[in-house]
């Protein structure tokens, strides 16, 4: 099933780019993984207007395009803020 191993590849892929970005952000990694987060967008867009009948692969995808939606808007503003020259503390406060 194509659908079914694309979310394993998704889910294993965010977890992957959750990962690579805290490298980044602590300093272990030199520039941010955008090679990853284009796998990732492509993987979410190939599905993002298909018609999804399985109500279990539906409510899947929705979760993982979901959370990496809002992990992805996240490491925006922590991108920005560090572009910035905003200090940030280890829970994202002011340091």
């Amino acid at each position: 099933m194509p659908l079914q191993d694309d979310l394993d590849r998704l889910e294993v892929t965010i977890r992957q780019l959750q990962v690579k970005w805290e490298l980044f952000f602590n300093g272990q990694e030199k520039k941010p993984p955008s090679e990853i987060q284009a796998q990732v967008e492509t993987l979410v867009r190939r599905y993002s207007n298909a018609e999804i009948r399985n109500n279990g692969e539906r409510f899947r995808y929705q979760g993982l395009a979901s959370r990496f939606s809002t992990f992805s808007e996240r490491g925006r503003e922590r991108l920005r803020a560090r572009e910035g020259g905003k200090a940030r503390g280890v829970h994202g406060l002011p340091a």
